[in-house]
């Protein structure tokens, strides 16, 4: 017998966009393909972009929202603590806050913050 889920869950996956199509595709692929292996953590899994290139974080967001998730984790897909990361991301995420108390939303480490990357592309070269 499966388990009821109780909170609905999503994963917001925050890439820099490109006017390079290819590029922007490259970030949606992978998207789709961590959305099956976290299937079992999350009900939807999307990617949106900073600039260049829609689906902005706006749009994600609000298409999470109204198919009723009420936990939001929010992964920026940035090796630095940029200005992005530190500053930009986080604003935006602060006005759904506000607009959402309901909502949880939780903005977990950027990609190059993962202790295990280094050994893994150390494994990879």
């Amino acid at each position: 017998m499966r388990e009821r889920i109780s909170t609905m869950k999503a994963l917001l996956l925050i890439g820099h966009g490109s006017k390079r199509e290819e590029a922007n595709d490259e970030i949606t692929g992978f998207t789709d393909e961590l959305g099956k292996l976290a299937s079992d953590k999350f009900q939807i899994t999307k990617c949106a972009f900073l600039e260049f290139t829609e689906p902005t974080i706006e749009m994600q967001l609000n298409d999470i929202i109204a198919f009723g998730c009420k936990e939001v984790v929010v992964f920026p897909y940035f090796i630095s603590l940029g200005k992005h990361v530190l500053n930009d991301i986080p604003e935006k995420i602060s006005v759904y806050k506000n607009k959402y108390p309901d909502v949880k939303f939780l903005i977990s480490g950027h990609l190059g913050s993962i202790p295990t990357l280094k050994k893994l592309i150390s494994n990879f070269l």
